[in-house]
Protein backbone atom coordinates (compact mmCIF):
# COMPACT_ATOMS: atom_id res chain seq x y z
CA UNK A 1 0.00 0.00 0.00
CA UNK A 2 2.72 2.46 0.99
CA UNK A 3 4.80 1.60 -2.09
CA UNK A 4 1.84 2.27 -4.38
CA UNK A 5 1.28 5.64 -2.71
CA UNK A 6 4.94 6.57 -3.10
CA UNK A 7 4.85 5.52 -6.74
CA UNK A 8 1.72 7.60 -7.37
CA UNK A 9 3.24 10.57 -5.56
CA UNK A 10 6.40 10.24 -7.62
CA UNK A 11 4.39 10.14 -10.84
CA UNK A 12 2.48 13.26 -9.77
CA UNK A 13 5.69 15.12 -8.91
CA UNK A 14 7.21 14.09 -12.22
CA UNK A 15 4.16 15.40 -14.09
CA UNK A 16 4.31 18.69 -12.17
CA UNK A 17 8.03 18.96 -12.95
CA UNK A 18 7.33 18.47 -16.66
CA UNK A 19 4.65 21.20 -16.54
CA UNK A 20 7.11 23.58 -14.86
CA UNK A 21 9.74 22.81 -17.50
CA UNK A 22 7.25 23.46 -20.29
CA UNK A 23 6.17 26.72 -18.66
CA UNK A 24 9.78 27.85 -18.28
CA UNK A 25 10.49 27.01 -21.92
CA UNK A 26 7.44 29.04 -22.98
CA UNK A 27 8.45 31.97 -20.77
CA UNK A 28 11.97 31.90 -22.19
CA UNK A 29 10.58 31.95 -25.75
CA UNK A 30 8.32 34.90 -24.87
CA UNK A 31 11.27 36.71 -23.29
CA UNK A 32 13.40 36.18 -26.40
CA UNK A 33 10.55 37.44 -28.58
CA UNK A 34 10.15 40.58 -26.45
CA UNK A 35 13.92 41.10 -26.42
CA UNK A 36 14.02 40.91 -30.22
CA UNK A 37 11.11 43.35 -30.54
CA UNK A 38 12.85 45.75 -28.14
CA UNK A 39 16.09 45.57 -30.10
CA UNK A 40 14.24 46.25 -33.35
CA UNK A 41 12.47 49.26 -31.83
CA UNK A 42 15.76 50.54 -30.41
CA UNK A 43 17.45 50.24 -33.81
CA UNK A 44 14.54 51.99 -35.53
CA UNK A 45 14.66 54.79 -32.94
CA UNK A 46 18.41 55.21 -33.37
CA UNK A 47 18.04 55.36 -37.17
CA UNK A 48 15.24 57.91 -36.90
CA UNK A 49 17.23 60.00 -34.43
CA UNK A 50 20.27 59.94 -36.69
CA UNK A 51 18.15 60.95 -39.68
CA UNK A 52 16.59 63.87 -37.78
CA UNK A 53 19.99 65.02 -36.50
CA UNK A 54 21.41 64.86 -40.03
CA UNK A 55 18.48 66.91 -41.33
CA UNK A 56 18.93 69.46 -38.56
CA UNK A 57 22.68 69.69 -39.09
CA UNK A 58 22.43 69.98 -42.87
CA UNK A 59 19.89 72.80 -42.75
CA UNK A 60 17.24 70.95 -44.76
CA UNK A 61 14.86 71.20 -41.84
CA UNK A 62 13.41 74.64 -41.10
CA UNK A 63 13.58 75.67 -37.46
CA UNK A 64 10.36 75.21 -35.56
CA UNK A 65 9.07 78.65 -34.50
CA UNK A 66 7.00 77.05 -31.74
CA UNK A 67 9.97 75.27 -30.16
CA UNK A 68 10.95 76.85 -26.85
CA UNK A 69 13.60 75.66 -24.48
Amino acid sequence: MEYAQLKASHAQLKAESEQIKASQTQQKAEYEQQKTAYEQQKTAYEQLREMVMNMANSGTCAPNPFFTV
